[in-house]
This record gives structure tokens, sequence and C-alpha cells, in this order.
């Protein structure tokens, strides 16, 4: 069968494993972790997009210009707790993914403040993680009407230009693209003596975690079952042999001692090019040069 063809078992769990949505009463694959059908969260509600206090920001009295001009934001906010006078007031401001913007805004009014914490999803948080493309992704995926293929970039139009990913968020920027150019997980590995490629998916693990780090304050994203769509990839695959797969390919030398040169594999779908006359080069990537 095509690789392109099993997406859907790729990006989808054993179909097996169900469980039935509270809220719509429709069939849901047991590690979804909302609803296909009406957006419903199955996490703990820490995870609702919802939620009003998905980002809290809390700071406590102080004689300085930046308590007073937090306070008089806070004034006007909609979900503020107040608790204690005069200089044992503690205000706590709460903000839904939505208010991103306005979470930045106060909190550069008393980012100044010791007292100042900020907590993200219930983890304690820096200034600077407010500005990570995961938030604003997330943001992005909460105002989705395709919440099913937004973080694998599923549509067609996405298939058909190979920007879709197999593992669950795109900020990982570990696409199905041909690219020759960068360092991703389609190069990771080494040809073999027949031209068929062995994928190195110790290190492809390894930069799954290192991005899962830059990612982590993402709700909806799962090392694990990014893991688990790792090990469902074949440990060895021969574009020549195995339909759905295509060498990726590269251009060396000048004029007419120009060399197509194989610099790895990538999935594609029916209409694959046929592989032409190449060199096959091994590659054997660093962890540093995924």
């Amino acid at each position: 069968m095509n690789y392109l063809n099993k997406l859907e078992s790729i990006i989808r769990l054993d179909e097996s494993k169900m469980k039935i949505c509270k809220k719509c009463n429709s069939e849901q694959e047991e590690l979804n972790k909302y609803c296909s059908e009406c957006g419903d969260f199955f996490e703990a509600k820490n995870k609702d997009p919802n939620r009003h206090d998905f980002i809290r920001l809390t700071f406590s009295y102080s004689k300085t210009n930046s308590f007073t001009m937090g306070e008089n934001f806070c004034n006007s906010w909609k979900s503020v707790e107040v608790k204690g006078d005069g200089s044992d007031k503690c205000i706590t401001a709460n903000f839904s993914i939505f208010d991103l913007d306005d979470v930045i805004r106060l909190h550069k009014l008393v980012s100044s403040l010791k007292s100042t914490k900020l907590y993200i999803n219930g983890f304690l948080s820096t200034g600077s993680d407010l500005k990570k493309r995961c938030l604003r992704c997330f943001k992005k995926y909460c105002i989705s009407s395709q919440k099913d293929t937004f973080c694998y970039e599923s549509d067609d139009m996405s298939i058909s230009r190979g920007y879709y990913n197999i593992f669950g968020c795109h900020q990982l920027e570990m696409d199905c693209s041909n690219s020759p150019y960068g360092n991703n997980w389609k190069k990771t590995g080494q040809f073999n003596n027949d031209g068929s490629w062995s994928f190195n998916k110790n290190k492809i693990k390894d930069h799954l975690k290192s991005k899962a780090q830059e990612n982590s304050l993402c709700p909806i994203f799962d090392l694990d079952l990014a893991f688990y769509e790792l090990e469902k990839i074949p440990d060895e695959v021969n574009p020549n042999k195995d339909e759905g797969w295509k060498y990726i390919e590269t251009y060396e030398g000048y004029d007419d001692k120009t060399e197509i040169i194989a610099v790895g594999v990538v999935p594609v779908g029916k209409d694959r090019p046929k592989s032409s006359t190449f060199l096959l080069r091994t590659v054997v990537y660093d962890d540093s040069d995924i």
C-alpha cells in the first residue's frame, strides 16, 4: 500500500482502541486529546483552551510606579482576584489563550517587581515564554475549524506540497517535503549497498526531545504520541522497490560534470517520479546536525 495513503493510519491510532465522547457521543480513538466531531477536550481541565486562567500573572504591593500601572490595568480587566489590603495586597490576573497580547502588555508593566510570577497552563514561566511560537500556534488551533488536521497539516493542499507532518506538531519543523536543504528526519540515517535507506531513529528521537522542549507549553503536543508515530515508520526503505517513497536528490558539480546525489528519502503520493541515475551518499549526522 502506498505510504502516503497510509497517512490516516499514521496520524491516527489503532481503530480498535476507541472511546466515546461525553459531549456528542461519537466514537473516538483512545489517545485523542479532543473530539474530532465537536472539538471537546478529553484531557484534564487544565488543558481546556477556553479556560479563563490558562495564563495567570500575580504580583504584590510595591511603592513603585510599576505596581500602580499594573493595578490600573487590572482594575479594568475582566478576570482579576485581589487578596489583602494596603501593603499586603496581592493581585492575580487571569487570561485565556485568546488574551495573549494583553498578558504581554501587563507583564511588561510589572516584570520589574520581585513578586511577579507568571504561570502558563500551570507551569511557572518567564516573559520570553509568552513570545514562543507554540502559544501563537495553539491560539490558531483553538480558532481553527479543522482541528483534526491542524497539528498534522494533513489537509489536501499541505499534502500536495509535502508540508504535512506525521509527528503531530508542525512547529517541530519535521515535514515531508522533498527539499534537499537543511538537516531533518528524512536525511537522518544512511544508505546501504543495495540502495535502501536505514533511518537512524535514535537520532530522530533525540531531535524530537529537543524540539519538545521548545514546544512544552503547548497543551496538545504529546511527545509520547510523536514517539509512537516514529516507531510506525519503517526502519528501512528502498524507493526503487517500495511504493510511496522517493529519494531526496540534489545536484553537485557544474555544467557537464553535474551529478545527481541522493541524500535521503521521503514519503510521496501515487504519482511519484521514477528515480534518476544517481550516486548514493552515506549520511550519518551527529546530534547537533539534525
